[in-house]
């Protein structure tokens, strides 16, 4: 009997620090979560773009951050209309989603690793994000699909950004 009681206290203790024994949920995004959480997404990667645009030696860096850069404005404008129509306020929070944008790299061309792998990084949790959205039942219908039609440009631009961020990882090693 003592066996069997240390086998199941080993268990569930096992359990617990693998976080199995509690499985939660995590809680389900709000429409005004989302919406300031994408506000502030576009507020920060429209800046890191624009920051490429002017500091980037590579052209095809040049040219993807103006992609993003123009797409996120537009964005930007329709999710903003989108929280209008809901009478949601957006404002961006103290602490929000800053980017560095590569602003400490020393040189160009370590300033376009960084915003190359920046960028990446920001897509790939923007991706998390914006399908958290669409699968939280405590968000408007209108903001699921402004997050539906966002999610496939999203997965677009990190196909682009891959082979980027790949190219100047290689760049800067010579």
């Amino acid at each position: 009997m003592r066996i069997r009681r240390l086998s199941f206290t080993f268990v569930i203790t096992l359990l617990s620090a693998m976080g199995l024994a509690r499985a939660q949920a995590p809680t389900p995004v709000t429409s005004a979560d989302f919406a300031r959480s994408a506000s502030e997404h576009f507020t920060a990667q429209l800046q890191a773009a624009r920051t490429a645009q002017n500091r980037s030696k590579d052209a095809k860096v040049r040219q993807f951050a103006s992609q993003l850069a123009s797409h996120y404005e537009s964005a930007g404008r329709s999710l903003s209309q989108i929280c209008e129509e809901l009478n949601l306020d957006v404002l961006p929070q103290p602490g929000g989603a800053p980017s560095t944008a590569g602003a400490a790299a020393p040189t160009p061309r370590s300033f376009d690793r960084v915003y190359t792998l920046e960028v990446s990084q920001h897509l790939a949790k923007a991706e998390t994000a914006f399908d958290a959205a669409i699968q939280s039942p405590k968000v408007d219908p209108k903001l699921k699909d402004f997050a539906r039609n966002e999610l496939g440009a999203i997965r677009e631009y990190r196909q682009m950004a891959a082979p980027l961020a790949r190219s100047e990882a290689v760049q800067g090693g010579r």
